[in-house]
């Protein structure tokens, strides 16, 4: 869904070579209520990771704004999300929510509606996010699979 009205929250998405991933990612935005945008920073990518975000926003009826960016090879995600952050202000400076994920990552199908209420009672909200099953594994040492860690529950105060 195209915004027509005004943006409420931004997504920003970091993406380096995902044009495998980002239209899942994408696709689990896609009906996450009125007054959101996307952003992705299209870091690094040698793929066609920009081509495949910008049709798949199209066919969803998202509203996104792509940036497309070489950064030196010791800038990390966070030089991202900071720049997607900063694009988000810009364009659109009276969203009052800036959210993140990453391209590899599917968000519930509640999650702009859950970040937005706690959001109204607090200044940051940090939460779990499950990867794509293909992404489950870790190459460890000596390029063997190392089993998925399984999650963990932080309680304030502990």
């Amino acid at each position: 869904m195209c915004v027509t009205g005004p943006v409420d929250s931004v997504v920003i998405i970091p993406a380096r070579n995902e044009e495998q991933r980002i239209v899942a990612c994408l696709r689990a935005l896609a009906h996450q209520g009125d007054g959101l945008a996307i952003v992705i920073v299209a870091n690094n990518c040698t793929d066609r990771t920009v081509a495949v975000a910008r049709a798949a926003g199209m066919d969803m009826g998202l509203t996104v704004e792509i940036l497309e960016c070489t950064f030196s090879p010791e800038a990390g995600v966070g030089k991202a999300r900071r720049l997607g952050c900063a694009q988000a202000l810009a364009r659109w400076p009276r969203a009052r929510h800036l959210l993140t994920t990453d391209a590899d990552c599917l968000v519930a199908s509640d999650w702009v509606a859950r970040n937005r209420f706690h959001l109204g009672e607090v200044a940051a909200v940090c939460g779990r996010v499950s990867p794509m099953a293909s992404e489950l594994s870790v190459r460890g040492p000596g390029d063997g699979v190392l089993p998925p860690v399984p999650p963990r529950t932080l309680r304030a105060g502990r």
